[in-house]
């Protein structure tokens, strides 16, 4: 599995700068293997809903004007060969299959810190929105989770405003009562991917970075063919 490192070399190699301009938008895609050390840890972003969360919270502020999506899809296709649909990962899941739709969900949250139903809406929106990509009720465990209610407070700051009163909370507090809404539970993400087996997919068209960058950056950076080929970025 490539360091982060190794996939911000890949990225100076084609759109210039340091390693230092790209090396923490790579480390958020590995973020989960802090929760999973081994393959799986990647089915919680590394795909192409993953790609789409990791737009909207880095659109526009990645050094050199490099697009936040050409950068998710450099790391994810150079650790898997491809970029995988969240169908894919969603189907293999086999625990959190139920969700409690948005009104009755918000209304419990409105009996517990106030507020109207609307006020809730998009924090409901954040922690569904695999569920644009695909129908399986299951991916929404991929962020309804402990793991993911930090990457909400990324999207949404530490307080969360209730709009019609202006009453401020504690993002995570108002997070995990609502997933706690969705399982009766605040699962971890090895909760969620603890009867997933680790497949070969997983890894095994990873491209060999540490190989290819043996040397390290020195203000210059050579690669063979990697994802960029994909992108069509290739020299």
């Amino acid at each position: 599995m490539a360091h982060p490192y190794f996939h911000s070399l890949s990225s100076v190699r084609h759109w210039g700068g340091s390693p230092d301009d790209y090396i923490k938008y790579h480390a958020w895609f590995d973020e989960s293997k802090k929760i999973l050390a081994d393959a799986r840890h990647r089915l919680a972003l590394h795909h192409d809903a993953g790609i789409q969360l990791f737009v909207s919270l880095f659109e526009g502020i990645i050094p050199n004007e490099v697009p936040a999506r050409d950068l998710g899809e450099q790391h994810v296709y150079e650790d898997f060969g491809e970029i995988v649909a969240i169908d894919e990962v969603a189907r293999r899941l086999r625990k959190y299959h139920r969700l409690s739709n948005h009104e009755p969900c918000a209304k419990a949250l409105v009996k517990q810190y106030g507020g109207t139903v609307d006020d809730y809406a998009s924090l409901y929106e954040f922690f569904t929105q695999y569920l644009q990509t695909t129908s399986q009720l299951a991916s929404v465990s991929l962020l309804a989770n402990a793991f993911g209610i930090f990457i909400a407070e990324q999207k949404f700051g530490a307080l969360y405003n209730l709009k019609s009163t202006g009453r401020t909370l504690p993002l995570r507090a108002v997070a995990e009562s609502m997933v706690s809404t969705f399982y009766g539970e605040i699962p971890s993400l090895q909760d969620v991917l603890s009867e997933v087996p680790v497949e070969r997919w997983m890894f095994k068209n990873a491209a060999a970075l540490s190989k290819q960058f043996n040397g390290g950056y020195s203000g210059g950076v050579q690669i063979e063919e990697t994802a960029m080929n994909h992108l069509g970025r290739k020299d």
